[in-house]
């Protein structure tokens, strides 16, 4: 086995223990939602409040949405949507685990959104979603993205040649001392992507999703909701470059 595909599998191992236990199922979840991929994959996901403007939520690896209910809980209450679903084959979601196509996923809960009556749109996406979050708003009109811990690359998706097309406001986040996804591969990808944008080293080594746990997770999503209100805030005709 090559160095690289040895660290790689130490990776993803190191990934799979942090979610040995799955975070319980959300009392404000809606029924289950079904819509396709962009290349035909059937996901399952679930919506959160409701409006025009709406928040995506993409899971990290090996979790599935509902690592996100509880941060879309809070979404929903601050009067938008929050739409959480699973990769194809995580969760409840069809198809074989494929991280290479994941993005087709996403771009997916987008043409979903938009059918829905999407007005605005802003993606959050944690460590592999995040990468895939930063891929599909390159090709896809979001109004925002938020990308918790995402790696440049990761068994085979990646988002270096994407990054520089990425043109709506992107919030970067990445934890001190975490040990799956270093503060400079994501100041890298900070760098490369254009204005504007915002980067942010958290303290701890909470990878992903799991920053926004606990008593230091609370002020974290603050700042996220922040970021996304910000977004959604009535823009006049000069804002829109009109």
């Amino acid at each position: 086995m090559s160095i690289l595909k040895g660290t790689r599998l130490l990776i993803v191992l190191a990934l799979a223990g942090l979610f040995a236990a799955k975070i319980p199922f959300a009392a404000s979840a809606g029924p289950n939602i079904l819509f396709q991929s962009t290349d035909g994959v059937t996901l399952s996901a679930h919506r959160f409040g409701s409006g025009s403007n709406w928040v995506i939520l993409a899971h990290m690896f090996p979790a599935d949405q509902t690592s996100w209910f509880s941060f879309a809980d809070s979404l929903g209450a601050s009067g938008w949507t929050a739409l959480t679903f699973d990769f194809r084959g995580y969760g409840s979601s069809a198809g074989e685990r494929d991280i290479s196509r994941i993005d087709r996923d996403l771009a997916g809960a987008v043409h979903y959104a938009r059918r829905s009556g999407a007005r605005r749109i802003v993606i959050i996406g944690a460590s592999m979603g995040g990468t895939a979050a930063l891929k599909v708003s390159a090709s896809e009109p979001v109004d925002g993205v938020v990308a918790l811990s995402p790696p440049v690359a990761f068994l085979g998706l990646t988002s270096e040649e994407a990054l520089p097309s990425v043109r709506a406001p992107k919030f970067f986040l990445v934890s001190k001392d975490e040990m799956n996804v270093s503060v400079e591969s994501v100041r890298r990808q900070y760098k490369a992507a254009p204005e504007p944008k915002r980067m942010e080293v958290v303290p701890g080594a909470a990878h992903g999703s799991r920053m926004l746990e606990g008593k230091a997770g609370k002020s974290i999503q603050g700042e996220i909701i922040g970021f996304v209100r910000s977004i959604f805030a009535p823009r006049t005709d000069a804002q829109r470059g009109r």
